[in-house]
């Protein structure tokens, strides 16, 4: 059984009694043994492109306003 049809499964009304302990409540099995093994890292990539993305926007903005005219770049219109 997935997780999605356990959560449908459920009965929601038993979260008002204080009672209440989640004995019925069964988990997925892919859960109960801790997080996915096939995880791999994605952060260190997110960081380089995000680092060169504001390089590129920094030299940019420089580059204008050094050789070009701020008060244009500034203006909602040409």
């Amino acid at each position: 059984m997935t997780g999605s049809e356990y959560v449908n499964k459920f009965d929601y009304s038993n979260l008002k009694n204080r009672e209440y302990s989640a004995q019925d409540y069964a988990v997925d099995i892919e859960l109960q043994k801790g997080p996915m093994e096939k995880r791999r890292c994605t952060d260190c990539l997110c960081f380089l492109i995000f680092s060169a993305f504001l390089v590129g926007m920094g030299w940019m903005t420089i580059e204008g306003y050094v050789r070009g005219n701020g008060k244009q770049m500034l203006a909602p219109i040409d």
